[in-house]
């Protein structure tokens, strides 16, 4: 059987022409490895723009405001320029994740998957960098103005401290309130139409357009505090600090081996609970307009992301979309069910 046929099979068989196939997709010439590490740091600063889009879009309203939509483009036209091979181990994760049963154990599949890939391992990492530069920015910013008006020196690295903190929490908030707009946007028109907010808006003399985007505002803003409240929430886990002290020079409690310790699975859970617990805000908004959604989905898989030390920004393919090797010329439709880590060979990278 060939690695097509594998493909058109669903279940290409192990040790195959696929996995042949697909271990020479998944290698990378060191030119790419060092490519994909500087494309990842410009989706995470795309992300960053996006992100800060989206806070000034739920303060004024205007979530299609110019500064969110060309962050989402960046976002999304530096992810499109990493190498074949990073993609393909994304989705391989992406499948892994998807292929689990239940929420704990796809929260174990995306940190299982992460953390021993060096190559996405490195590549979220690379990510993550420009989205500490507002708190560190911020943080530090705070403890000088703090020790210019004579503050002592540990009111001055507190000041620092907490300043970062709240910013890393408003980021987040902003990330929540974003995603939970999108999802609610993108619902049918069926499921507003028995929403009480958007028929009390309509009696009201509002266009319906205007009326999906207000109910969408209104739950986006809901949701957007409660992420924010959990960021700041989950900060009280020991050691969950860690990069927030480093940052802004604040020191750390402890010092020495246990310190290290502390503050890696410190952060580690502080990153996971944060991240299903802004999955779970967004799954409560988004289940105020369609009541069929479940509040545990997704959460297992944040979880798992925020854990493995990233914040996933990437988005799904769309349901029902079969990205394929080479063009058919027709549509696969949705009853072929391939090998997710076959969606990494996007048309022009073939």
């Amino acid at each position: 059987m060939g690695a097509f046929d594998e493909y058109l099979s669903g279940k290409p068989a192990k040790g195959g022409a696929f996995d042949d196939y697909l271990s020479n997709v998944e290698k990378r010439s060191w030119s790419e490895a060092a490519s994909d590490l500087a494309v990842s740091a410009a989706s995470g600063a795309g992300a960053l723009v996006e992100g800060a889009g989206a806070i000034g879009g739920l303060i004024s309203g205007n979530m299609d405001n110019p500064v969110r939509e060309a962050g989402k483009g960046a976002r999304e036209y530096w992810n499109e320029k990493k190498s074949p091979g990073l993609q393909a181990r994304e989705q391989g994760r992406r499948q892994a994740i998807d292929s689990a049963d239940g929420e704990w154990s796809k929260a174990w599949a995306a940190v299982r998957e992460t953390a021993t890939d060096p190559a996405l391992f490195s590549g979220l990492l690379a990510e993550q960098l420009p989205m500490m530069v507002p708190g560190m920015a911020i943080g530090r910013g705070a403890g000088v103005a703090a020790g210019m008006i004579g503050a002592s020196e540990k009111v001055t690295r507190g000041t620092a401290l907490g300043a970062a903190i709240g910013t890393g929490a408003t980021l987040q908030g902003g990330d929540v309130g974003s995603s939970t707009f999108d999802r609610i946007a993108a619902l049918p028109q069926e499921m507003f139409d028995a929403n009480p907010g958007y028929q009390a808006l309509l009696q009201s003399g509002i266009d319906p357009a205007e009326a999906r985007k207000a109910v969408a505002l209104d739950e986006s803003r809901a949701a957007a505090a409660k992420g924010a409240g959990i960021s700041l929430a989950t900060m009280l886990v020991p050691g969950g600090t860690t990069v927030e002290r480093l940052l802004v020079g604040a020191g750390m409690k402890q010092t020495g081996a246990r310190a290290v310790v502390m503050g890696m699975f410190g952060e580690a859970a502080q990153e996971g609970i944060e991240e299903g617990g802004g999955q779970f805000a967004q799954n409560v908004g988004v289940r105020h307009v369609n009541p069929a959604q479940p509040l545990e989905e997704g959460v297992g898989d944040s979880n798992g992301n925020g854990t493995a030390t990233i914040r996933d920004k990437r988005r799904r393919l769309e349901p029902g979309r079969v990205a394929m090797p080479v063009d058919l010329g027709f549509d696969a439709g949705e009853d072929l069910v391939p090998d997710a880590r076959f969606h990494a060979i996007s048309p022009g990278k073939q």
